[in-house]
């Protein structure tokens, strides 16, 4: 019998002992360890599932982390190896605050009168 219960297996043991007819009870008992020892197994293997679950949510989120870590590398990286701007020369006739006022502005390079 292919899908048998422990449960049913137990309750053939009790009759056996009702009538007391032992003469099948090595058989379910043998029944019984294969059954059991099949549950147990599947125990193990949930279990072992389980953590496998955790293992692979905690080295998921490693990786994220570590991806973001190489996208900020990535862009220090090319800042890195851009070319500096260079900023207009500063006309000798305007203040230090004219200077800035057109710098922020983007002015360049045009002389006040």
């Amino acid at each position: 019998m292919p899908n048998r219960l422990v449960c049913n297996v137990l309750e053939e043991m009790r009759n056996c002992s009702k009538t007391n007819n032992y003469s099948y009870l090595d058989g379910l008992i043998e029944e019984t360890q294969s059954l059991v020892n099949r549950m147990e197994a599947k125990l193990f293997d949930m279990r072992d599932i389980k953590c496998l679950n955790d293992e692979i949510h905690k080295k998921r989120e490693e990786v994220d982390q570590l991806n973001q870590k190489v996208k900020l590398l990535e862009e220090k990286d090319k800042l890195l190896t851009q070319e500096p701007k260079k900023l207009p020369k500063r006309n000798k006739k305007m203040s230090a605050e004219e200077g800035l006022r057109r710098h922020a502005m983007g002015i360049r390079g045009v002389d006040t009168a």
